[in-house]
């Protein structure tokens, strides 16, 4: 039985992105080094940019119909008249 057994892959182990992005440059196992440095930081500006667009939507959206209308689509019960 494989899961008993002390030589066996630990039963908690990374992902296979984890394990792919974390390789450090003095890692001998994979010898990627720092391969995904570059990618990553263009999709950390990327990521940011479309949150800061995100969030011009959201104070667009809340600037043009007030809050209590964009809150009402959510819930609906916050939007009736009172």
């Amino acid at each position: 039985m494989w899961l008993l057994n002390d030589s066996a892959a630990p039963l908690t182990t990374q992902g296979v992105n984890a394990r792919a992005l974390d390789v450090g440059p003095n890692d001998a196992r994979l010898g990627f080094g720092e391969l995904y440095l570059p990618y990553m930081n263009v999709a950390t500006f990327f990521r940011i940019m479309l949150a800061l667009g995100f969030l011009a939507f959201l104070a667009n959206l809340i600037q043009t119909y007030g809050p209590r209308t964009v809150i009402g689509l959510f819930i609906p019960s916050i939007s009736k008249a009172k």
